[in-house]
Parts: C-alpha cells; sequence; structure tokens
C-alpha cells in the first residue's frame, strides 16, 4: 500500500488561523480527504509567500511562492498566475515523487505545470472560484492593470478544467458558467459547509438586540460593499449594525458612529451570530459562495425559505430590514436549520465526495 494516497494542494495556510472564508472552506476540503482516505496517507502542500511559513511539519510542505509584485506582474505576462517556471517544476517533481492515487488542487488556477503529472495520478479541480468571471470583476471595478493575469488565468483555467478527471465547483451558477466558458460540465457540486455547532441553550439566552451583523475579511467586495450599505441604507432603518471580520477595523476611522461597531478581528464569530437578529451580505460582485451566508444560514437554496430576502438595491434593503424589525424576533428559524442540515452541514459534503471517489463496492479510486 502506498504511504501517501493523495496530494492536497493549496494557496492558502489551512494550519495558521483560519480568518477568511476562502481558508475555512480549503481547510474543510483538507478535512474531507482525510476522512475520506485517512490522515496518515493525505500529503499536504502549501504555497505561501511568506518565507517564515516554510518549515518542517509531518506530512505537510511548504512552497515559498516569490510574492514580490514585480515578479508577480512578470509571471502574468509570461502566462503564469502567480507561479513561476521554477515553482512549477518543483510542484511537478513533488507530485510525481509521491506518485498518490489523487492530486486534489484547491483550485483553479495552477498554470501548466500539472500537464506533466504522471498519467497514474487523478487530478482533482475545485474551483473555489470561476477565477475568469473574478478576475474580471477587478479589472471592470478595481484597476485594468489586473487585465495581463484575466487572459492568464482564463488560459490556464481552460486548460486545467479540461485535463482534470473530477472538477468540483460550489454551485449551479459557477456550473453553469463552468461549462459556458470551456464546455466542462463539473462531476460535482459542493457547496461550502460547516460543521454543527449550534448551542440552543446559548441562543435562548439572548434577547431581542435589534442589532443587524455584517462579517466578512477586509479585501474589496467586502469594502465596497460594506461602504455602500453604511451609507446608502443604514440612515434610514431603525437597527444597529455590528461589523467583524480579519482587518476590517481598517474602516472604524471612516464608518464607525453611533448605530455602526467596526469590531474587526475578534477571536470568535459565534457570540456575534448568537446576538444578531440579522445577517446582511451587500457583496457587489465576486463568484463562488460566501461563507458568512452559511454562517447565517449567493449560491445557496434559500430563496424559498422565510426570512431570507434577496436585495439589489438600497430602497429594496430598506424596505426588507424595515418590515423585517416589526415582525417578532425569532433566534432560529426552523426550516433555516434543515436546510442546513441537509445540504450544508460537513457530513452531508462527505457522502456526496466518497461516492464520487468511491467505485461500488471498492474504497476511494
Amino acid at each position: 500500500m502506498k504511504q501517501v494516497r493523495a496530494v492536497f494542494l493549496t494557496k492558502g495556510n489551512i494550519l495558521g488561523p483560519i480568518d477568511t472564508g476562502g481558508l475555512q472552506c480549503s481547510r474543510r476540503n483538507y478535512q474531507l480527504l482525510c476522512r475520506i482516505f485517512g490522515e496518515e496517507q493525505v500529503q499536504v502542500g502549501i504555497l505561501t509567500e511568506d518565507p517564515a511559513a516554510v518549515r518542517e511539519r509531518p506530512r505537510v510542505r511548504f512552497f515559498r511562492n516569490d510574492g514580490r509584485p514585480l515578479r508577480v506582474y512578470g509571471n502574468y505576462l509570461r502566462g503564469r498566475d502567480r507561479i513561476s517556471a521554477a515553482l512549477g517544476r518543483e510542484l511537478e517533481a513533488f507530485v510525481n515523487g509521491l506518485d498518490p492515487e489523487l492530486l486534489f488542487l484547491d483550485g483553479s488556477s495552477y498554470c501548466g505545470w500539472t500537464r506533466k503529472v504522471k498519467p497514474t495520478v487523478k487530478i482533482m479541480v475545485f474551483c473555489h472560484n470561476i477565477e475568469k468571471n473574478y478576475i474580471w470583476d477587478w479589472v471592470r471595478r478595481q484597476n485594468p492593470l489586473f487585465l495581463p493575469r484575466f487572459f492568464t488565468v482564463w488560459r490556464n483555467e481552460g486548460r486545467l478544467v479540461r485535463q482534470a478527471d473530477y472538477v468540483v465547483c460550489l454551485n449551479e451558477r459557477d456550473g453553469r458558467s463552468l461549462e459556458r466558458l470551456y464546455g466542462r460540465k463539473p462531476d460535482l457540486q459542493m457547496p461550502i459547509s460547516l460543521t454543527d455547532a449550534y448551542d440552543p441553550a446559548q441562543a435562548a439566552r439572548e434577547e431581542g438586540s435589534g442589532r443587524l451583523l455584517f462579517v466578512g475579511s477586509y479585501f474589496a467586495p467586502n469594502v465596497e460593499g460594506l461602504r455602500w450599505f453604511c451609507r446608502q441604507v443604514m440612515p434610514h432603518i431603525p437597527w444597529s449594525l455590528d461589523v467583524v471580520g480579519k482587518d476590517m477595523e481598517r474602516l472604524r476611522p471612516e464608518l464607525a458612529g453611533p448605530r455602526v461597531s467596526v469590531l474587526g478581528t475578534v477571536p470568535e464569530l459565534a457570540p456575534y451570530y448568537y446576538r444578531a437578529e440579522a445577517v446582511v451580505m451587500p457583496i457587489p460582485f465576486g463568484s463562488g459562495m460566501k461563507v458568512k451566508t452559511a454562517e447565517a444560514l449567493e449560491g445557496y437554496q434559500v430563496q424559498d425559505l422565510p426570512g431570507v430576502r434577496q436585495c439589489g438595491t438600497a430602497e429594496e434593503f430598506i424596505r426588507a430590514l424595515t418590515d423585517f424589525r416589526r415582525e417578532p424576533s425569532r433566534r432560529m428559524i426552523p426550516e433555516h436549520r434543515q436546510r442546513f442540515l441537509d445540504l450544508y452541514e460537513t457530513g452531508a459534503q462527505e457522502e456526496r465526495l466518497r461516492a464520487l471517489l468511491e467505485p461500488k463496492g471498492g474504497r476511494p479510486l
């Protein structure tokens, strides 16, 4: 039996603090592989731009990814998305040397080195976003200097998903984009999921607070959406707002006020979810799925549930939140919890991934 049956390759340090939604999803993916193959038979490779993070750990290999702006932009111009030719050769040797049964690529942007992986190694690509769409939003809304990266991502993502033995995306919308752009249907839709940690006793201790909650780290879609919400919606509704998320304290001088508390980085999110009466997600662009949606329980099957409103304008947000404020406070809507347990609890996703990898009556692959 091989010492390593699966290699999990990611660009996020899943061994450190999990302070973004993307990292939370990446760690979930790693944990699913460990459940299916066994932790001792899963080797992790982590690409990092932090030299201090490069160290040896059991079943973990760190790869130094040069993040200096000129090097990164040079890679874009050469058709490589943040992965140099030298790093590509290092990753190729790493995977082929282990000769696993499965290479799990945690993301759809790994450049052309994967074409040199041994043909006996099955490749699974997990699409956190449709990167071509995601980077195009950055070009349109942030900076046209992202244009070289856009063309690089489009080219490399297409090659990778066509080469892969398995492609997994988050939701139906991303699946449709995958097929339209690259002519490849996903083999599995596996939404972001969480391990059930709901405490009814703690929820019962909280009284109606009149507080909204926004959760998100400091990156462009979250920042742009929150600024818009505070300026266009908050002055017109009878709510207070808590803002939590990694580095969001950077917005405190700009947005904090009598009814807006910008808490930023916090050690634990649960207390803020328990005390909030509603969660708001004014995200203007991006693809994939928002972890904050699952925790509150774009891309989730919730449109038919009570207490969920999709708003596209300030007026729609104002109307929905004003109406909701008049309703009796409900800490838990049973239909929400059941939908979470059926579709977005991690155990349900393990069963679906296992069914894809396991032939009937056999072990994975």
